[in-house]
Formats: C-alpha cells, structure tokens, sequence
C-alpha cells in the first residue's frame, strides 16, 4: 500500500511539473509576441485600417469605421503581453484556451489592416465565410471528443471524411437529394467506425495503427472511385447544394443578422450539436459514464461489467464516426474532387489540429 501511495504521489508530482513546464513555455511564447507587436507598431501608426460590415443583409448598406494598424498591433501587444503574464503567473490554472476567443480576433484584425495598407476589409464576407469553412472540421473535431472521452484515440477521422464524402456525393447525383446523401454518409461511417472499434476495442489492435490503416484505405479507394469512376461519370459526381436559409427575426437584427442568421443548415445544426454535447458529456450520466470509460476504466468497472465498457465505447465510436461522415457530406463535391483528385490530406487533418488545440470539450471548438 505505501508503494503505491509514493508511485501515485510521483505520477502526480511529474504531471504537474510537465504541466507547469508548459505553462511556462506559453507565457513566454506570449510575451515574446507581445513585444513583436508593440514593434510592428512603431512604422505603422501612419497606416489607416478600415473595416466594414454589411447592415442588413449582403450588398446591402454598408458600415464602416477606421482606425490606425498602429493602434490595432498596440492593443494586441497589450492583450496577448497580459495574457502570457497572467499565464506566467497562474500557471497551468490560467484558463488560456478561452483567452484566445479575445486574443485571436485581435490579432487578426490587426494583421488585416497591415497586408490590406489602407484598402476596406468587409469582415462580413471574411467571417461569414470563415464560419461555413468551420462547419465540417468543428463536426469532426467533435466527433474527436467522444471517441477520446471514451478512451479510443481517433486517428481515422480524416479517412472517414475521404469516404463519407464520396458517399454523400455519389449518392445524392443519383437521388437528386442531399438529405439521401447526407443518410447515406451517416451509414457507411457508422460501418467504418464499427470497424475501427472491432480492431481496436475487440482484438486489441495499436489504435495509431488503426487508424491510419483506414485512412491509407480510404485514400486508395476514393483515389481509384475518382480516377476510374467519377472523372469518367460526372453525372456521379454532381449532387445539388442547400442554400443558405434567412432565419426569421434573427436575420433582421444589424450586422450580426447578415453574420450570424444567414448561414446554411449545417452551420446551425454545428452551433446546436456544440451546446448539446457540452451538456450531454458534463450535465448527464451518459455522460459521466462515458468520461469514465475514458478515464478511469478501473472506477467503471467496479459498477459495471467489462462488457458493457467495451459496448459503451463502441457505441462512441459508432457515434463519432457518423458525425465525422455528417461533416464529409456539408462539403462532398470540393472534398471528392479536390482530396481525391489532387491534393490528399491538405485539409483532414484540420479536425486532430483543432482537437489537439482546443481540447477535448466542444465549447473550445
């Protein structure tokens, strides 16, 4: 017993040095951007930036107010200096992530300004197009989340995307539906998900392993689809879009109306499944059960059989892969044509960047 009291104790001590450590390294990093700011300000208070946003709807009456690029990179000198000595400070108890939600926006306001030397930035389009963009890789880092609250590491997000978009895409060009090809892509990843948690839950297989082994999979097969099938049958490959849909009321209110209520249907079911997630893994026993399977398994088995661990974490898995093949489906045509036929990988691995980054709560995303 005492062994065990001074193994925990030292297994404890080394995760808050490392943890400490990285406190540390951020602060530093923070403050070492801090003073890049205030000098970037010195040569460009003569600088005009000005930004504009659309009032009431887009190509509508515009607002617009200036400023000097000299002021915008003192202020995120100022916010990202204070930022790192709080996190310097603090140390690991300095909430950073959610210091970025100010830090961010700061910065690339002031960045703008510097490149655009004196043009109009319509930050409407910029944001609008920024949150559409955000949808499928904020489903997939989600679907990240209940697979590694669960305990399994989700390497094969990035496949599922390949072959889930293929199927959203082949199979609304034939139906003439998007909402056949979104079910269709929601089946074939709750297949490959099972898939993955049969290698990994039920024979043991390296879950790194795993997981690439279905993204080498899928990027062979939708490379050959796209090179022997869909290049030669474009009628396979041509499904029918959703357009954006003007929420009532909402989309009236200035500014944020254009911003906010104007967007697609996914990026309103993204902003729902955000705060229905946050509250099913933190405020349910679902939840709880879940974040034990992750966590602690040893706690979860001392209520419930193995079994039913096992069953609660392929269950996960079958449930993050259908998200991850929702989010293929918002963008099938661009990522069939552009993943298969020429650029692999240049935009599936924003979901794990966005995980590793944000953590494993979907409030961060």
């Amino acid at each position: 017993m005492t062994a065990a009291v001074i193994t925990g104790g030292t297994e404890m001590g080394t995760a808050a040095r490392q943890a400490l450590r990285a406190a540390r390294v951020r602060g530093a990093i923070m403050a070492v951007l801090g003073v890049v700011a205030f000098a970037a300000a010195r040569d460009a208070f003569n600088t005009t930036a000005t930004f504009a946003f659309w009032v009431d709807k887009q190509g509508g009456q515009l607002a617009s107010f200036s400023t000097s690029v000299g002021v915008l990179w003192i202020l995120a000198g100022v916010v990202i200096g204070a930022a790192g000595i709080a996190q310097l400070v603090r140390g690991p108890a300095f909430p950073w992530r959610r210091t970025m939600l100010i830090v961010i926006p700061v910065w690339i306001a002031a960045i703008l300004g510097a490149l655009l030397d004196g043009r109009t930035a319509n930050l409407t389009g910029v944001i609008a197009g920024s949150l559409e963009l955000a949808v499928p890789i904020s489903l997939g880092a989600f679907a990240g989340i209940l697979s590694e609250r669960s305990g399994m590491l989700n390497i094969a997000i990035e496949g599922k995307f390949l072959v889930g978009a293929c199927a959203a895409s082949v199979a609304a060009s034939v139906t003439g539906s998007v909402i056949v090809g979104v079910l269709a892509a929601m089946f074939a990843g709750a297949l490959v998900g099972l898939l993955l948690a049969w290698l990994g839950i039920r024979y043991k297989v390296d879950q790194i392993i795993a997981g690439v082994v279905i993204n080498i999979g899928a990027l062979g097969i939708t490379n050959f689809l796209f090179l022997r099938v869909l290049s030669k049958n474009t009628e396979l490959n041509t499904p029918p879009t959703i357009e954006a849909i003007q929420v009532p009321v909402l989309s009236n209110i200035p500014i944020l109306g254009p911003l906010l209520f104007s967007g697609t249907p996914y990026l309103y079911f993204t902003i729902f499944l955000m705060f229905f997630l946050t509250y099913m893994l933190f405020r349910t026993r679902w939840g709880l059960r879940l974040r034990a399977s992750g966590e602690k398994p040893s706690s979860r088995l001392k209520v419930a059989c193995r079994p039913k661990v096992r069953a609660l974490r392929s269950i996960s898995i079958w449930r993050n892969a259908k998200k991850a093949w929702c989010c293929a489906a918002c963008s099938a045509v661009s990522w069939v044509v552009n993943v298969s036929g020429s650029r692999p990988g240049n935009r599936q691995c924003f979901p794990r960047v966005c995980l590793i980054v944000g953590g494993t709560t979907a409030m961060n995303h």
